[in-house]
């Protein structure tokens, strides 16, 4: 089996001669196990580092895989593992079956980012958060990536962990004294396009 690249799943080998695995561009696969030919494929819509799983519940066969991408490689290899991996995690668990119908939700729409508001972010963000969060909002690890973080889906709470100090106990310090509330979006501006860039490479 050829991949893109690292960091794939595990693997599930059945007694009917199948083999499953996860992939970190966000698939699950099944192989045919004496030709290795690919017979089926699901987008999960992140990657998968973890083994599928079979069980049976009264005669019906189930596959079970924990889908989620982590781990080392992106944590160092940062830009770098987006071109193998799948950049955003959605950590849940998905089972499948024979007979079942039922689809993944659509993936949230992009978000529309003006960009002369982005423009003024980029230079924003190179005097307000770069010392900490790295050069181009590329984290290695160290702290949390910006472009992936949760916050920036919510103008609201975003506003609130840069001004507010909500995560003041995990070492994110406010910046209210410093930043106006416009500078504030601005720099979550140039962040949400710096993600979509990268989602767009990948």
């Amino acid at each position: 089996m050829q991949h893109k690249g690292p960091w794939n799943g595990g693997l599930l080998a059945t007694a009917g001669d199948l083999v499953f695995q996860g992939t970190a561009t966000g698939e699950l696969q099944a192989f045919h196990a004496r030709d290795g030919r690919k017979l089926w494929s699901y987008a999960v819509q992140s990657g998968v580092l973890a083994a599928p799983m079979t069980y049976s519940i009264d005669g019906r066969q189930y596959v079970a895989v924990m889908v989620g991408w982590g781990g080392v490689y992106p944590l160092v290899a940062g830009e770098l593992s987006f071109k193998s991996g799948h950049p955003v995690n959605r950590s849940r668990l998905l089972v499948f079956a024979l007979d079942a119908h039922d689809a993944l939700p659509a993936p949230a729409p992009t978000t529309p980012v003006d960009a002369q508001q982005a423009a003024r972010g980029v230079r924003l963000y190179a005097r307000d958060c770069n010392s900490c969060h790295s050069d181009a909002a590329i984290a290695r690890g160290v702290v949390p990536d910006l472009r992936f973080s949760a916050a920036l889906a919510n103008d609201e709470f975003w506003c609130t962990v840069v001004d507010d100090v909500a995560l003041s106990s995990e070492g994110m310090i406010g910046f209210k004294a410093i930043v106006g509330s416009e500078d504030i979006r601005d720099i979550r501006a140039y962040l949400i396009q710096r993600a979509q860039t990268a989602a767009a490479r990948h």
